[in-house]
């Protein structure tokens, strides 16, 4: 591959086994840094949590950590530090859905959603 793709040490949320670079999160974004050549992330999608470093070696542990089940992120997560401290990142589910991670957050039986990630109980008809 050409130079400003080097992989040495490849960041987790990418793969280098062929040579070229490639974002093992589908939407992710990487780009070469200007000096080092190494790749850093830029983007990751939502439902995703982004792992960027900016101590120096850092780049290694770059990648898009995609919300546990029973968490959820609707929008572009924030960035944090260190993998450690990604799954905090991300939002607890509310009552009345089920998430089972990323951005996948569903009504349960009985509930309905009212908008984004507000879930109400439906109301029986009366007969």
């Amino acid at each position: 591959g050409p130079d400003y793709l080097r992989c040495e040490g490849c960041p987790q949320g990418g793969d280098c086994s062929t040579g070229e670079f490639r974002p093992r999160v589908k939407g992710s974004r990487f780009v070469a840094n200007a000096i080092t050549g190494y790749m850093r992330v830029s983007y990751c999608p939502p439902g995703h949590v982004m792992v960027r470093n900016v101590a120096a070696g850092s780049h290694q542990r770059d990648d898009c950590y995609m919300c546990r089940f029973n968490t959820y992120l609707l929008d572009e997560g924030p960035r944090v530090n260190f993998s450690s401290e990604a799954q905090r990142a991300c939002i607890a589910c509310p009552d009345g859905a089920e998430c089972n991670g990323g951005t996948e957050i569903v009504p349960r039986p009985g509930f309905w959603r009212n908008r984004g990630d507000e879930f109400r109980r439906q109301r029986r008809s009366g007969g």
